[in-house]
């Protein structure tokens, strides 16, 4: 929304379509009133929701039947609701948002540029949610064919990270088709305030130098290493690794936790999302984490331009790009995924760093943010991408 926002202050005139809030629980908010579709203005974006089934465990069925029914109901509500654009931009995961863009295409005759957030069909394979050898081969397949559709249809497709574009065109995308955009983060939400020693006290987090890490608990991001390194590190006073939020590996984490009877860690429940500031603020260190696999190497985590935004030091255990950004700004450390000895080594040394330096660090990410990575310098380059695919289709 804050893109939508950001364009029509610019004078673009912005339609949005899209489902009803469901994430991250996979369940529509309590306090949304539900219909087929419903229509609404927000900062001066007219904004079409439209209804979807709702799923983000780790059913497979489930999820196919979330990602095609937006996919669908974007298709058919979507076009009836939205008037003709003249160019869509298109938010990928799921890759089945490629259908509505195409039928617009085909049939509207509008241009769409494709932003890619999440490559399919790798994160859908090392999901384990395709099931057996097969199964897996065969959504690999199914996937892979209609992502290359999508990517060759598109004006222009947009990644996040060098990596990202490196994979496209070994894939067949050609090199001039793929922009690389780094993410921003909603800098309404997301900037340095001061320490809320009340809350510090609510959460159990006063007197402790807290190891934070706050998002989606799921398997991708690997969180068990982060607690076999806590069991490391028993011997450091006051030393606290804190995981906020909820998510399909939550109960397993809890469960480890316990096995091992660790009391230097603490499990938050989910916080609202716009309450996120004052609670990175109570971190001595961010931490961020994922799988060690190849594809994960070629992504940043959102969380690392939250963390930069908000002037909090990173502990970055994820491989490639990411871990580089973190090289390059002077924003913390990195370590190797799947290692709790080097991730516990490397809190070992942010631990016995002094506030001072801390805070540099933190300084240091957050210039980084302002001068190459905010919102401002991001959408500025993906309006010229809009504006030259509308531009293109209207001369060809």
């Amino acid at each position: 929304m804050p893109l939508a926002s950001w364009l029509a202050k610019r004078g673009h005139e912005v339609e949005v379509v899209t489902g009803f809030p469901n994430y991250p629980g996979g369940h529509f908010y309590d306090d949304v009133r539900l219909s087929m579709w419903r229509r609404e203005e927000i900062d001066g974006v007219r904004v079409n929701r439209i209804m979807l089934f709702p799923s983000h465990d780790r059913s497979a069925i489930k999820r196919i039947l979330s990602y095609v029914s937006f996919a669908l109901s974007s298709s058919i509500i979507g076009t009836l609701l939205s008037r003709r654009p003249d160019v869509v931009y298109v938010y990928h995961p799921p890759a089945t948002v490629g259908l509505t863009a195409m039928i617009w295409k085909r049939f509207r005759g509008v241009p769409f540029v494709f932003h890619v957030q999440d490559l399919w069909p790798d994160s859908v394979v090392e999901s384990g949610m395709a099931g057996s050898r097969r199964v897996r081969s065969f959504v690999e397949w199914v996937t892979s064919w209609w992502c290359n559709r999508v990517y060759m249809s598109a004006s222009a497709v947009v990644v996040l990270s060098n990596g990202f574009k490196r994979i496209l065109t070994e894939r067949g995308v050609p090199s001039e088709h793929v922009v690389v955009i780094p993410n921003w983060t909603d800098e309404s939400i997301h900037f340095p305030v001061q320490r809320d020693e009340l809350l510090a006290q609510e959460l159990g987090l006063d007197g402790h130098f807290n190891v934070i890490y706050s998002g989606n608990v799921g398997h991708y991001q690997n969180l068990q290493v982060a607690l076999r390194a806590a069991d490391l590190l028993r011997d450091v006073p006051n030393l606290q690794l804190v995981i906020v939020g909820t998510g399909q590996a939550a109960g397993d984490l809890q469960g480890l936790a316990e096995r091992l009877r660790l009391d230097n860690v603490l499990f938050l429940d989910h916080r609202p999302y716009r309450e996120m500031a004052p609670l990175t603020a109570l971190a001595d260190v961010l931490l961020i984490s994922l799988q060690d696999t190849p594809f994960f190497e070629a992504t940043i985590p959102s969380k690392t331009q939250v963390a930069f935004a908000c002037g909090r030091p990173v502990l970055m255990a994820v491989r490639g790009d990411a871990a580089d950004l973190v090289k390059a700004a002077g924003a913390g450390k990195t370590c190797a995924p799947d290692d709790a000895v080097e991730l516990a080594d490397a809190i070992r040394q942010m631990y016995q760093l002094s506030p001072i330096e801390l805070a540099a660090i933190g300084e240091r990410g957050r210039s980084y943010y302002l001068s190459e990575l905010a919102m401002d310098r991001g959408a500025e380059r993906l309006e010229a991408v809009l504006i030259d695919a509308a531009v293109v289709d209207v001369e060809s």
